[in-house]
């Protein structure tokens, strides 16, 4: 009976845990490799008006949180 009741503990604990692990899941950004960074973010800025937020060189941010990475 105890090990029973054990592995009930064991299970419920389990779901709880992938549970709350899933509902803190948020997704911050989208990521595109792109072979021209520079073209990229032309692009963006004149047909979906984003700008740069940051700027890494290689890496940049744009608002909307969209991220443009060179390969």
């Amino acid at each position: 009976m105890l090990k029973n009741y054990s592995n009930n503990i064991y299970y419920n604990l389990k779901y709880l845990i992938y549970n709350d692990t899933i509902n803190k899941m948020k997704l911050k950004n989208t990521m595109i490799i792109v072979t021209d960074i520079n073209k990229s973010v032309e692009f963006y800025k004149n047909i979906l008006e984003l700008n740069v937020v940051m700027d890494f060189g290689a890496n940049k941010r744009l608002n909307g949180n969209l991220v443009l990475q060179t390969k």
